[in-house]
């Protein structure tokens, strides 16, 4: 809208530079008996034709880019191949380009009142118009609102490049699927699909290292549950106001993949999947909740009411996992074990480290 509020004062400030131009003209049609109403019909009709012929440049235009851009490989831009002009858009720039022509064209076609047109016509020159000085206020008001707003863009998109994440997400790819209800319904049939997808995928030509995990950060749907739910074994009740703690399962290789650093202790290994005991690796923050100063390393956790003790054994570093502008939230994290009574549920997602470009993995 800035931009077209911007564009239309300066092509009305150049229609109100040529009536100057054309001011003896006018006098001298006024004068031979043009009414106003005349007059102002000329002026609409050529500013309805300018906006028109915009209008027309401006949708050819798109229509050529969309051609051009439709010639880059699929995966360049996400649903490129499915862009196109809309008969909605077209009906909106048909009645922008003459609202513009209407609200812009009608002062510059508006005969001056000043005197009377024989006397214009004698004077051989046009008075200092009021309206252009308006105009060129409100392209400098317009512009400095543009350029501030492009400023401050610009600042939020480097702050949100160069933020640190807690991962490292080049020469990765996330690829996310979901199982159909119906058919896998069981956590038995989940299991096999899971398991025969990782026997699959680990081999998988060009890929260096895969993990499998039900969510990946920054954003998305990740499993909360209440940080008074939590409980240390052999010391007191955590304080009930603690908020929520994030957490996901992951397959061993998941730190590794996305690189995120292992601060203290380890991570999954794949002995972790087939004993009987029932691990987790903390973030930094909720070690920090958990246990201040102290070590964390082979205390036993009861996470919910199932009273299941997990014995920490890492804490990896934070990473961004409420959105790129929040603070990132306390999470843990648990592996994934290849048994039936567990199920990772029927949407998951296999991530991928590459030391080639992430393009030649993709098919």
């Amino acid at each position: 809208l800035s931009l077209l509020l911007l564009a239309s004062a300066n092509v009305a400030n150049l229609l109100l530079a040529r009536a100057v131009a054309r001011h003896t003209e006018l006098s001298v049609r006024a004068a031979l008996g043009a009414s106003r109403f005349r007059l102002l019909c000329q002026g609409l009709t050529e500013s309805i034709l300018l906006a028109c012929c915009g209008g027309i440049a401006g949708t050819s235009l798109a229509w050529l880019l969309f051609r051009l851009l439709g010639t880059l490989p699929p995966e360049s831009i996400f649903r490129l191949r499915e862009a196109t002009l809309d008969a909605r858009m077209l009906l909106i720039t048909i009645m922008t380009c003459f609202a513009s022509a209407l609200v812009f064209g009608v002062a510059p076609a508006l005969p001056s009142q000043q005197s009377k047109p024989i006397d214009q016509a004698r004077a051989g020159g046009a008075p200092r118009s009021l309206l252009r000085n308006i105009l060129i206020t409100l392209q400098i008001a317009i512009s400095i609102v543009l350029l501030t707003g492009a400023a401050l863009l610009g600042k939020s998109l480097w702050k949100l490049e160069t933020q640190r994440i807690g991962f490292q997400p080049s020469h990765t790819i996330a690829v996310s699927f979901e199982l159909n209800r119906h058919r896998y319904n069981t956590s038995e049939k989940l299991d096999v699909v899971y398991s025969e997808l990782e026997n699959r995928l680990r081999n998988l030509a060009g890929a260096a290292s895969f993990a499998l995990t039900d969510t990946v950060p920054p954003g998305g749907e990740v499993h909360e549950r209440p940080f008074s739910n939590m409980a240390i074994v052999g010391q007191p009740p955590l304080p009930s106001e603690g908020g929520m703690v994030k957490f996901r399962y992951i397959t061993p290789d998941y730190f590794r993949v996305l690189q995120i650093p292992i601060l203290l202790g380890r991570g999954f290994v794949e002995r972790d999947r087939i004993t009987s005991e029932h691990s987790i690796v903390l973030s930094e923050t909720l070690a920090k909740r958990l246990f201040g100063s102290s070590n964390p390393l082979e205390h036993q956790l009861v996470l919910d009411q199932d009273r299941i003790s997990h014995k920490v054994i890492g804490v990896a570093a934070d990473v961004k996992n409420d959105g790129l502008a929040n603070q990132p939230m306390p999470e843990y994290y648990l592996v994934r074990k290849p048994h039936h009574d567990f199920s990772m549920g029927n949407s998951a997602v296999a991530l991928f480290r590459s030391s080639q470009s992430p393009r030649a993995l993709e098919p």
